[in-house]
């Protein structure tokens, strides 16, 4: 199967096609069109086996890029995780007109994080203290829009994050959360 069966739109196929992916992972195939359909769904995977990519591409996929403000957040448990899919969630950007993504860690000052706040992004990435202190208790950004939250590696989110965390997700109560979690991937 090529990623042309999930019924992705064009741009994304031409993005895919133009990032090197040619065929989906095996992982990519299970989890891709269940979560295009807002499916709940369990997946196990390796290291290294596309999972930022799995949940990434639908994600990408169901943002309106002509609403300028937060539709899907993903929180990570490190903030080199949450880089890590940054990166990958920027190399999209050239090939979705006005697609914004931001990236809310400590390895940048707060100050830093609040920059550019009249420019809200579609997606959002960063770490659960730092996405309380950003979007719950500064309210940096309107959060009606998002539909999506994904918990990347949710087993790894320290006890001390998880008061964070759940101030977070609290916010969105009636979102598709996906928890991606030592490979195990699960929708509500």
């Amino acid at each position: 199967m090529t990623f042309k069966g999930f019924n992705l739109s064009s741009t994304m196929i031409s993005a895919l096609s133009h990032l090197g992916y040619n065929e989906p992972t095996k992982v990519q195939s299970g989890v891709i069109p269940k979560a295009l359909r807002g499916d709940s769904l369990l997946a196990q995977s390796e290291t290294g086996s596309g999972k930022t990519h799995a949940f990434l591409i639908p994600l990408i996929e169901k943002i309106d890029m002509h609403l300028d403000r937060p539709q899907a957040i993903v929180i990570s448990p490190t903030r080199e995780l949450a880089r890590q899919t940054y990166e990958f969630a920027m190399q999209f950007s050239r090939f979705f007109n006005g697609f914004k993504v931001r990236l809310f860690t400590s390895e940048a000052d707060v100050t830093d994080n609040l920059e550019g706040k009249n420019v809200p992004p579609q997606l959002i990435i960063g770490t659960p203290g730092r996405l309380q202190d950003i979007l719950v208790d500064r309210h940096a950004f309107y959060l009606g829009n998002v539909k999506r939250v994904v918990l990347d590696e949710a087993d790894m989110i320290t006890s001390s994050a998880q008061f964070a965390l759940r101030r977070v997700i609290e916010k969105y109560p009636n979102s598709e959360v996906a928890y991606y979690n030592l490979g195990l991937i699960f929708v509500e």
